[in-house]
């Protein structure tokens, strides 16, 4: 599947329904206290599923790199795989929001 993303687009994997079932739990029990309140509980806990989307969406190290050919800041690897992330849970998309 495609994603776009960072001025790009990017190949990633498409993944089966428990994938995107298992990211929707982890994402909602991330974003979601004891009360029910939506907040980031565990900011350490996100990155962690943003590094796992971008694990099962194929991409490696080497393809995190601009339209210039740089390697992408934490900051744009993240926007990355948030995109990834919208794209297999469905949602507004970083696009959408004003990426």
């Amino acid at each position: 599947m495609i994603v776009e993303s960072l001025g790009k687009k990017w190949d990633v994997n498409d993944i089966s329904l428990a994938e995107k079932r298992a990211i929707h739990k982890k994402n909602v029990m991330i974003w979601n206290d004891e009360k029910g309140q939506i907040k980031l509980t565990e900011p350490g806990a996100w990155i962690d599923l943003m590094d796992e989307v971008r694990e099962i969406s194929g991409l490696k190290e080497e393809d995190l790199i601009d339209i210039d050919k740089k390697p992408l800041s934490m900051a744009n690897i993240d926007t990355l795989c948030l995109a990834i992330f919208t794209e297999y849970v469905g949602g507004p998309s970083p696009k959408d929001l004003g990426d």
